[in-house]
């Protein structure tokens, strides 16, 4: 199962495959804590924006997005992780 996490902030990162942050601060320190608590677990940590996402249409089985509400165009964001979600 592909799994995007756009965000969650650490919550579900042990069920990911694919963590995408805008912060590189927020993406440095998910990949540090997988470090000690995910094994034998590859994950691409990517900096991008969820409401543009730069990923192929329908390449995940799950997105997730934590705080969605909170984005400047949560409606924008939703389409774009329907449009990566199979």
């Amino acid at each position: 199962m592909l799994v995007l996490d756009a965000g969650v902030e650490n919550y579900a990162i042990a069920a990911t495959n694919t963590y995408l942050n805008i912060s590189e601060s927020y993406a440095e320190g998910a990949r540090k804590m997988t470090k000690s608590t995910v094994k034998n677990q590859t994950i691409d940590f990517i900096i991008g924006d969820v409401e543009s996402l730069l990923l192929k249409d329908r390449k995940f089985d799950l997105g997730l997005c934590g705080s969605i509400e909170n984005l400047p165009e949560p409606y924008q964001a939703l389409s774009e992780l329907i449009r990566v979600t199979k």
